[in-house]
């Protein structure tokens, strides 16, 4: 990913929003609104990040289903010799 999603950026925004108006004594039916808002908005940055087509992912090989593609020393304890 060379950018974050827009969701990203919105939410965390609005979590350190709602941090500042708790802290500092805002208005409670801010913070209440912005508490309520929060659950849709971590669904909608979930979602934003998962369908991010930035970055070019390969299928896994069959010998690889339980590894990481970017760490060949990571493998099933089945193909690990002691």
């Amino acid at each position: 990913m060379d950018r974050l999603p827009p969701a990203v950026h919105v939410t965390t925004a609005l979590l350190c929003l709602n941090l500042a108006l708790g802290l500092f004594g805002g208005p409670p039916w801010l913070i209440g609104g912005l508490v309520l808002v929060g659950p849709g908005l971590v669904l909608w940055m979930v979602w934003s990040v998962l369908k991010d087509r930035s970055v070019a992912v390969r299928d896994l090989d069959p010998h690889e289903a339980w590894g990481y593609q970017d760490r060949p020393d990571l493998r099933p304890a089945s193909e690990r010799r002691s």
